[in-house]
This record gives C-alpha cells, sequence and structure tokens, in this order.
C-alpha cells in the first residue's frame, strides 16, 4: 500500500510522472502495481477512445513499456474504455443479448457482467 493524496485526485495516470515524481520512483521499486476498479483503468488508460485491440502496455503511456513499473489492473467493465482484447472479441461480445448490436455501442461494456484483467512488464528496456 502507497498513502498518496494523487490516487484521489482528479486526471489521468499518465500525468503521474510527472506530477507526483517521487511516487512515480517508488512504484518502480515495488515488483508489482496492482490497481482494482474501473475508475483506476480509466484513469491508467488516460480514458481515451482506444481501438480495442490496442495492447495494455501501449495505453499506458507513461507507465507502459520502458517506465520501469509493472502494472497489474483487475477491472469490472462500466465503460467503453478497453483495451488488450484480441481481435474479433469486441465484435463477438457485441453480438451478445445487450452487447450493442449494430448500434455503434459498446454495451457489453456498461453493466459489470464482463472482466478484464491485464498486465504490463514495464521494465526498463
Amino acid at each position: 500500500m502507497r498513502p498518496n493524496r494523487y490516487w484521489t485526485a482528479g486526471g489521468s495516470f499518465w500525468r503521474l510522472p510527472s506530477e507526483a515524481p517521487e511516487l512515480f520512483d517508488d512504484l518502480k521499486g515495488a515488483e508489482l502495481v496492482i490497481f482494482k476498479g474501473d475508475l483506476n483503468y480509466r484513469k491508467l488508460t488516460c480514458d481515451a477512445h482506444w481501438a480495442p485491440t490496442t495492447p495494455f502496455q501501449e495505453a499506458l503511456g507513461p507507465m507502459g513499456k520502458g517506465s520501469g513499473v509493472n502494472v497489474l489492473s483487475l477491472r469490472t467493465c462500466k465503460a467503453d474504455v478497453v483495451v488488450g482484447l484480441p481481435p474479433g472479441k469486441d465484435e463477438e461480445l457485441r453480438k451478445t443479448p445487450g452487447g450493442g448490436g449494430d448500434s455503434g455501442a459498446r454495451r457489453w461494456a456498461w453493466h459489470g457482467k464482463w472482466a478484464v484483467v491485464s498486465l504490463s512488464e514495464g521494465g526498463e528496456n
């Protein structure tokens, strides 16, 4: 556990290295940093409109590849933002009852039925 006011501040974790550099450096020393929940997932991925096949490491921006921070995110989907899906999975889920169908909406990701577990090994490569 790393208590810090930054965790409850608004905005994206993409700003963590510049807004809380001492916290960011502290996280680099951890074997694994675990984030839980839809809001934290959205803050990790900058709450941006990513293609669902975008690699999680890429969507993490400055906390991704080469950051020195290993990130595990556990998230029940409650919003459109989703990354790291295999090709075709988003389309498959949209075809499920209530999944969004031809509406263009990713409704399957709104109600907490589905979840994602995402890992980024952010070693200093």
